[in-house]
């Protein structure tokens, strides 16, 4: 008996065990999914969120996505810099740090002072899908930024938080950051 390579050691196991008298933890995945967010009812009962409610914590994102990025599913704002996780993951932003693009000014101050928060993470410089010189890897090509008269060194030419391809995708001007007049930056209206 011992640790020798013979059969006569019991086989490790690789699941936890409940002590008695307790439950294992429920699994993400395990059980009834009332509101179809990817994790189970009994895993958001212990985890706090709403098994009722697709993004508990109401940021435009699922529990369950939130999970699997890990995000709090409780939270409006996992990195506390004054923007949604939703409306992060809308404008390309990470939403696990309140400084997307490391310079030392979290995102919320960039937006407001008019400026890309995400500017390290843009678009890589190169061509666009038709092979057209793309000067600020927006997508599109410094030709057609000409024309539109979007900067073509700069992936938002209004600082609105959306990418100038993004708001001809859209529909709202890329060189005007409240394309509506409502009063509300364009990248703010979803989030």
């Amino acid at each position: 008996m011992g640790g020798g390579a013979g059969g006569d050691r019991a086989p490790r196991r690789l699941l936890p065990t409940a002590v008695a008298g307790t439950a294992l933890p429920p699994s993400p995945t395990t059980g009834p999914d009332t509101d179809f967010d990817g994790v189970s009812d009994p895993f958001e009962m212990g985890q706090g969120t709403d098994p009722l409610r697709a993004d508990s914590d109401l940021d435009g994102l699922t529990d369950g996505f939130e999970l699997s990025l890990g995000l709090n599913a409780l939270l409006l704002d996992s990195d506390g810099d004054g923007l949604s996780d939703g409306y992060e993951a809308r404008i390309g932003a990470n939403a696990l740090s309140a400084d997307t693009d490391g310079d030392g000014i979290t995102d919320d101050l960039e937006l407001v002072s008019a400026r890309a928060p995400f500017a390290a993470a843009a678009g890589t410089p190169g061509v666009d899908a038709g092979g057209a010189p793309d000067l600020d890897g927006d997508g599109l090509s410094a030709a057609l930024e000409a024309a539109l008269g979007t900067d073509p060194n700069s992936v938002d030419s209004d600082f609105d938080g959306l990418n100038d391809d993004m708001e001809l995708a859209a529909g709202t001007d890329p060189l005007d950051a409240d394309s509506d007049d409502d009063g509300f930056i364009d990248g703010l209206l979803d989030f």
